[in-house]
């Protein structure tokens, strides 16, 4: 931006400073404001934090203007993206959690880019030798983090050939999701901050999931139902017997769908301290 602002060489000056802070990323839904369900977020947030032991009153909220009063009707801390830069309201929060990528109007973006640029007719479609490239297209954006095999995660990213325009885009959305990220000055302090959005950044993760659940290491869909298994199983005692009717009991899960889902074979792999009971099949025993 600066660069066609200025029509001046930039360098920019990115110091890799530790941070103290981690960042997390869950890819399931780009929780833009036309598709955002605030109800189910703000549940599904909830159990959560009730999972992770964050305090209700220690958990800060960025999200869009129009879902704000929900999430403060919930009790959250909250701000909202474009309103946010400049404060220290969420400078103590002891989780964050960013619902949602803002996403500036077209016409918007149109018109800063006129008001920056030489160019006032960018918006035509191209005609390449494989036809014609449409205005604004799907980009394959990389997240930066690479797992324990190696690989990186991508995404496809609405977005625009045009680079300046491109850059607008970035600084209204990329850009402000970075801004809310450090509201809770994850580089000193030991905070947990997560993005729940499918737009990647520039912001190196520390996880990432298509859910809640492969966060917290559920191999399940349902990873609040797996909570509650987990926590019952370390309250039984040894020699305790642990079957489909009692895990529907525990879950309010059918038993059709645990079956399905191979529930017992889960159990034993990913929890410690149970057993099959070689008597009986479909059975297990805490030890």
């Amino acid at each position: 931006l600066y660069k066609m602002m200025l029509d001046r060489p930039v360098t920019v000056w990115r110091p890799n400073v530790k941070r103290r802070g981690r960042i997390y990323q869950i890819t399931s839904r780009m929780n833009n404001k036309t598709n955002i369900n605030t109800l189910d977020v703000i549940d599904e947030i909830m159990a959560f934090c009730r999972a992770k032991s964050y305090p209700l009153e220690s958990v800060g909220i960025v999200t869009h203007k129009d879902a704000r009063k929900d999430f403060e009707e919930s009790g959250f801390t909250c701000l909202h993206f474009y309103g946010q830069r400049g404060t220290n309201k969420l400078a103590d929060v002891r989780a964050l959690f960013v619902v949602g990528a803002p996403q500036p109007h077209n016409d918007s973006l149109v018109g800063a880019y006129r008001c920056l640029s030489d160019d006032y007719n960018p918006l035509t479609p191209e005609m390449t030798e494989s036809g014609i490239r449409p205005v604004r297209t799907g980009k394959l954006v990389s997240y930066n983090y690479r797992r324990d095999d190696g690989c990186v995660p991508h995404r496809m990213v609405s977005g625009y050939w045009w680079h300046g325009i491109q850059s607008l885009l970035n600084a209204y959305r990329e850009s402000e999701i970075i801004q809310a990220v450090f509201r809770a000055r994850p580089l000193t302090r030991d905070v947990d901050i997560y993005l729940l959005t499918s737009v990647p950044t520039s912001l190196r993760l520390d996880g990432i999931g298509e859910t809640f659940g492969d966060l917290m290491g559920s191999p399940v869909p349902n990873w609040q139902a797996w909570e509650l298994v987990r926590d019952w199983i370390e309250t039984l005692p040894d020699g305790e017997i642990i079957d489909y009717t009692r895990l529907a009991e525990v879950t309010g899960l059918k038993e059709p769908t645990l079956r399905k889902q191979r529930w017992l074979d889960l159990i034993i792999c990913h929890m410690p301290g149970v057993e099959a009971l070689q008597a009986r099949k479909r059975v297990l025993v805490k030890t």
